[in-house]
């Protein structure tokens, strides 16, 4: 069974609902998006605009900002649902956007929702993600800084060894998931600026900052003072768990922690797993579907890619 239960005894909410009672429903719903973001995918949903001027964007940013804080939604609660229409628009074309990545464009589309979300809630702190590989959702999260935040204050921490996974540990081993493998992944960080350079996103050289290393030596010391986003694509036990410790607690109330391989590898989700029990997180770890089981198995069977939570207090 891919469904635990987080230290709280409750089972994980899915696309903001929880399974228990009203599960019918919450089935219902996350069928419904997945099928609308298919079609729209498939169907030429309009491409993600470059912003035309700082100026136009910045009043487009306070607009959006007033709207979405008129919802009354605390941070705790929020949802992808609660993104304003034209942010749901912008984050349907960063997920169609062609680029060199292995991210399901559902995920794509998660990851950029989330990162539109924490920027209109006005949640302090710079972006982090902890695995980039060649890029693509590194260019989408620079891409919703350079929507949202056109005024540069934020800033995109990619950290990544550049030499692929390191080697399998005990923890990676014995569950029903992947375990990994030495080495793989690697990409190199010239082949990541290359395809995060194609973009011409505005401010890049100022905005992006990467951290080459493991991730034992290179997060406890990195100069992040506060974290709004931070996404989390290590695979393994030790990468998944060394990131949590060194970063999490600079995550501001209110801002995400997405892991986009608990579903997929055995060592991450026992990492996030230990560590929102020993932490005491009860908060509702929420999870990505795969998109062939949302319309196959019943959800009590259904298997499962990312999951995310907002960390509290809010």
């Amino acid at each position: 069974m891919l469904s635990p239960t987080n230290a709280g005894g409750q089972r994980p909410a899915v696309f903001g609902g929880a399974l228990g009672s009203g599960a019918l429903s919450i089935a219902l719903q996350a069928v419904t998006a997945a099928m609308v973001l298919m079609l729209l995918l498939a169907s030429g949903a309009p491409s993600l605009q470059r912003p035309t001027s700082i100026g136009r964007d910045t009043a487009d940013v306070a607009a959006a900002r007033q709207r979405a804080a008129g919802a009354g939604a605390s941070p705790c609660t929020w949802t992808p649902y609660l993104l304003p229409p034209e942010a749901h628009q912008w984050a349907l074309g960063a997920a169609r956007e062609k680029v060199v990545t292995l991210v399901h464009p559902m995920r794509r589309h998660l990851t950029a929702q989330l990162a539109a979300g924490v920027l209109l809630q006005g949640i302090d702190g710079d972006f982090v993600e902890t695995g980039v590989f060649t890029g693509g959702t590194s260019i989408i999260m620079l891409q919703a800084l350079e929507k949202y935040d056109p005024w540069q204050t934020r800033r995109h921490w990619a950290a990544d060894s550049f030499q692929g996974l390191p080697p399998p540990e005990d923890e990676d081993r014995g569950g029903i998931l992947a375990e990994g493998k030495p080495g793989q992944f690697t990409i190199g960080r010239e082949v990541f600026l290359a395809n995060v350079r194609k973009w011409n996103i505005t401010g890049l050289d100022a905005r992006l900052r990467i951290l080459e290393g493991w991730f034992n030596e290179t997060l406890p010391g990195a100069p992040i003072h506060s974290i709004s986003f931070l996404r989390l694509d290590g695979d393994l036990y030790a990468s998944t768990m060394d990131a949590l410790e060194a970063l999490y607690d600079k995550v501001s109330p209110g801002g995400i922690v997405y892991v986009d391989d608990y579903g997929s590898f055995t060592g991450c989700r026992r990492a996030v797993d230990e560590f929102r029990q020993r932490r005491g997180i009860t908060g509702p770890l929420m999870l990505q579907g795969m998109p062939d089981q949302l319309f196959n198995e019943p959800p009590a069977a259904a298997k499962w890619e990312a999951a995310w939570w907002v960390k509290g207090p809010c």
